[in-house]
């Protein structure tokens, strides 16, 4: 059924059955309860193409990964995903390895003509010129020294509160598996650990520093690590810079003979869907997916509809949670 259909079953203007189920009040109430009703009866659904290109406004978003192998990611996505969906959105999912991958999905991008975009880096400089020229653009985490609009998650927090947390339950010798990059701002990890450590009065031992980051295989190797290097004083607790390599961290723990928490307790970071159903469960911290994907959402269609006010940045950091379960409490 067609607008034109409706407006000759109803002997009316094809512009009123327009203007009616745009939700006009130029129309008479009940005229367009009339129309509305046979829409309803008949199954009429829009024409977004020729909608799109009315309003020029196709109603698609871009949405931007590094990767679809971090299980974090991954599971944001499907927040944003269900997001757009709910606001009346498509959404059009690419990975980009690097600047250059990133560059050319934004051209296919640009040529569908997304009405905006959501990236996981901020790290492209053609992403950056599109924002300047008009193109809305919404990044999760905070860039690096980009002007541009972002959701992020306070993990300098999040490792604090990770690092009391098993202070609080007795251990001392805590150790620190992923990035050790002082100069990430974006990333603030391991100087949450280390602010845990010092206002506390404990030492950090450069044997329990093992600079890697990556998925569960990096947590596996980053566990052989430690344990090869701080085999003379081994730690009683190690943070890993997220769940699937804390998961990864666990097995490998176990196969050398550690018992997990009793002799070591293991903590991650994101609150992976995994972490609550590997043995032991995880403790971590959570990164608020879905109210992540929902202000990433927002703020993107904000600026959709204010196009021209995309240079006036907004910022929303998040608080994270922490989720206390089996792998760091001694029985």
């Amino acid at each position: 059924m067609t607008q034109k259909e409706i407006a000759k079953i109803l002997n009316i203007s094809r512009s009123t059955v327009s203007l009616a189920l745009s939700g006009s009040n130029k129309i008479k109430p009940e005229t367009s309860k009339r129309i509305r009703e046979i829409a309803k009866k008949t199954n009429y659904q829009p024409d977004m193409a020729a909608r799109s290109l009315v309003m020029q406004k196709t109603n698609l978003i871009g949405v931007l990964l590094p990767s679809f192998a971090h299980r974090f990611l991954g599971e944001l996505s499907d927040e944003i995903f269900h997001c757009l969906n709910q606001k009346g959105y498509s959404a059009i999912f690419g990975v980009g390895m690097d600047g250059k991958g990133y560059s050319e999905l934004l051209d296919s991008m640009v040529a569908r003509k997304v009405d905006g975009i959501i990236s996981y880096s901020a790290d492209c400089e053609k992403l950056i010129k599109l924002n300047e020229n008009g193109v809305p653009v919404v990044v999760y985490r905070r860039p690096s020294n980009y002007p541009l609009s972002y959701v992020d998650v306070d993990r300098y927090k999040g490792g604090q509160v990770l690092t009391r947390h098993m202070i609080e339950t007795g251990r001392r010798r805590i150790a620190f598996i992923g990035s050790v990059n002082d100069s990430n701002i974006r990333d603030k990890r391991f100087t949450g650990y280390q602010s845990a450590m010092f206002e506390n009065n404990l030492d950090i031992d450069e044997s329990l520093i093992v600079n890697i980051t990556g998925e569960m295989e990096q947590g596996i190797e980053g566990m052989r690590i430690l344990l090869e290097q701080s085999k003379k004083n081994p730690p009683d607790a190690v943070m890993f810079h997220n769940d699937s390599m804390a998961i990864g961290g666990i097995g490998e723990a176990v196969r050398a003979g550690i018992s997990v928490p009793e002799d070591m307790a293991i903590v991650g970071f994101d609150d992976i869907e995994e972490a609550k159903y590997c043995v032991p469960s995880l403790t971590t911290v959570s990164q608020p997916k879905k109210q992540i994907a929902a202000k990433l959402v927002e703020m993107l269609i904000e600026q959709i509809k204010e196009k021209g006010n995309q240079h006036i940045l907004k910022r929303h950091v998040l608080e994270p949670e922490l989720i206390i379960r089996e792998s760091s409490l001694k029985k």
